[in-house]
């Protein structure tokens, strides 16, 4: 798989030249896709948690350097089972990424202004 964005991950398996090669079924195409959601999901509430014991600069960091190092990961996999893996993995990432720069952001926005700042943002 040869520079191929976790983004269009998916369509890229679908083609039928490269699902021969990396095996992929339909079911694999959805799984493949739902994991990296499941994931982030699932550590969410463990981020809660660890950006008020922890710091939200270094769980902001973590997960973002971790999404990043994954994502480059991409081109170097040839198995459905590895993408699968590197996929939940990568969900992790985004989770505490996402979720610590949201908490950053309402730190940040003064009160009085966070509906309209969550306007924009969002």
């Amino acid at each position: 798989m040869d520079k191929v964005s976790f983004v269009i991950l998916p369509e890229f398996l679908v083609s039928e030249e490269t699902s021969k090669a990396c095996c992929a079924a339909d079911k694999a195409i959805g799984w493949i896709t739902g994991i990296f959601t499941i994931s982030a999901l699932i550590i969410r509430p463990f981020i809660g948690v660890a950006l008020d014991k922890l710091g939200r600069k270094g769980i902001f960091l973590s997960g973002l350097s971790l999404f990043i190092i994954v994502a480059a990961a991409y081109s170097w996999l040839s198995t459905i089972g590895l993408i699968l893996l590197f996929r939940f993995i990568h969900g992790f990432g985004w989770g505490a990424s996402s979720t610590a720069s949201s908490t950053i952001a309402s730190d940040i926005i003064p009160k009085k202004d966070l509906v309209k700042e969550w306007v924009i943002i969002v």
